[in-house]
């Protein structure tokens, strides 16, 4: 495990000093609760730093529902208010984005699968002042090392439906990542990890390089508990 943890410090540490002044931080926050049996609300904070951790660049705020209709399957829906900081002048402007995912899950012994395919529309782009449709596909896998520790790796695919603007190739945006992830208690865990993000444009793809950090915690208890026995809560009527 100590053997696995120095080398992926040494990988780190080598794609960041070979980006000069464009490396970048990640930092996340995922809370969920369970609302009723088999629903579930989440919240998540994301805030990124670019030009060695100097310039706040990028912030979201998403709220959302998960319904699990199984181990291996669940839908999720969310809105997205997101702002993105100009290197000119610190302008910031506001977006919106809204999704819909279906998630299916499989696990085999210590490796487990993820794969999310989603739609969204958002405000952010400026190629269409009335939004842009996206589809997004991320698949994710986790090697369970111990009883804390998971290894992580994953890829996404963006693309762009409907018109697509001359500079861009067919496939929008592609990310990588990989990490660790620790479990801190039964409902918390923190991952530590890279990300490579290739934004595919034909004359001059833009990539960023940068060091993720994220927090996730499951917040105890049900909002909403019905009593198992419904009839505790009947109306009993006496005959005149």
């Amino acid at each position: 495990m100590r053997c696995i943890y120095c080398c992926f410090l040494f990988l780190i540490s080598t794609i960041l000093y070979g980006q000069g002044n464009d490396a970048a931080l990640w930092t996340g926050v995922e809370l969920d609760k369970s609302v009723a049996k088999k629903v579930f609300v989440h919240l998540k904070f994301q805030g990124r730093l670019n030009h060695n951790f100097s310039h706040l660049d990028y912030g979201f705020v998403d709220i959302g529902l998960t319904y699990k209709f199984s181990d291996h399957v669940r839908i999720a829906s969310a809105y997205v208010l997101n702002t993105k900081n100009s290197l000119i002048g610190n302008n910031w402007s506001v977006r919106q984005q809204w999704y819909g995912n279906v998630r299916l899950s499989y696990k085999w012994d210590r490796l487990s699968v993820d794969n999310r395919n989603q739609l969204q529309t958002d405000l952010e782009d400026s190629q269409s002042a009335s939004g842009s449709w996206f589809y997004r596909n991320k698949s994710v896998f986790k090697f369970r090392l111990n009883t804390n520790w998971k290894l992580y790796g994953s890829y996404e695919m963006y693309f762009r439906l409907g018109f697509r603007p001359a500079h861009e190739s067919s496939i929008y945006r592609t990310r990588y990542s990989a990490g660790l992830d620790y479990k801190i208690s039964k409902a918390s865990s923190v991952q530590f990890g890279f990300l490579i993000q290739n934004q595919q444009k034909k004359k001059m793809p833009d990539t960023i390089y940068a060091v993720t950090i994220g927090f996730n915690h499951s917040l105890p208890g049900r909002l909403f508990a019905f009593p198992k026995d419904s009839r505790r809560n009947k109306l009993k009527f006496r005959k005149i």
